[in-house]
């Protein structure tokens, strides 16, 4: 097997094979004219649980860059807290010719298991800012690994990133079809535009790092107008059906937007 990494919910900035690296409420009127507005007090972001999240599944939306600003500026915003949580996948095959996937090949990315986590967001809200961040933990995967928000690549196992497409604001997108039979991939930690990260290297246990601040938000969701808003994982192996495609441990995100309706 080769020790190469490919990885992955949105500026180009690289990690370091060990480390880390880092990419107003509207106010009231008052009853006396002599008096200036009065900020009212922050509202506690409001938690939704993943069961809660699937009710609302396929309703979810983002604004242009342009329109952040001045959209937000007129309206009251408040704040709430998605729990996002993608599984781990110790059971599933890597599934070797099937589909547009290659046979088995030693070195080779030959297979993939591609999954979407909806980040489900009322249409009603229109987002101001967004910060996600995950739970830093230790985790292993194989043989590579790539984290997505709607194609962009957020976060990804190898810094080479001319197997990605070219999208938005320095953002590249995910195609299978480019990076299928790659090999001999340098096994490095890629973040994208603005976002904090780290990954361990294939095959390795160490630990995963990974936020997404609200500074960034507006140059993530531009590209996204009108879009559903989902996290995608996609990992791959060459030729060993009994430790490709694994990731052994769950993956928990705490999403905190602003929005105004």
């Amino acid at each position: 097997m080769f020790h190469s990494t490919l990885g992955l919910l949105i500026m180009l900035v690289s990690c370091n094979p060990n480390g880390v690296f880092n990419g107003g409420p509207s106010s009231e009127r008052s009853s006396f004219a002599t008096e200036k507005p009065k900020d009212p007090p922050p509202k506690a972001p409001v938690a939704v649980t993943p069961e809660e999240n699937k009710a609302s599944a396929g309703d979810a939306t983002a604004i242009g860059a342009a329109d952040f600003a001045k959209l937000c500026a007129s309206g009251v915003k408040k704040s709430r807290l998605v729990v996002l949580d993608i599984p781990a996948n110790t059971g599933s095959k890597c599934p070797y010719g099937q589909g547009d996937n290659l046979g088995m090949m030693e070195g080779k990315i030959t297979a993939r298991i591609e999954k979407d986590f909806p980040l489900d967001i009322p249409k009603s809200h229109k987002i101001c800012s967004m910060k996600a961040e995950a739970t830093k933990q230790l985790m292993r995967y194989d043989d590579h690994l790539v984290l997505t928000l709607n194609k962009n690549v957020v976060l990804a196992s190898t810094t080479e990133v001319s197997l990605f497409a070219d999208g938005a604001n320095g953002f590249k997108q995910y195609d299978w079809s480019k990076i299928r039979g790659a090999g001999s991939l340098v096994s490095m930690s890629y973040c994208g535009p603005g976002i904090l990260c780290a990954l361990p290297r294939t095959e390795v246990e160490g630990d995963f790092v990974f936020s997404i601040s609200d500074a960034a938000s507006p140059k993530i969701f531009a590209p996204l107008v009108d879009s559903d808003l989902k996290f995608g994982l996609i990992l791959t192996g060459d030729n060993n059906p009994d430790t490709d495609c694994q990731l052994n441990t769950s993956l928990k995100f705490s999403v905190v937007y602003e929005y105004v309706e």
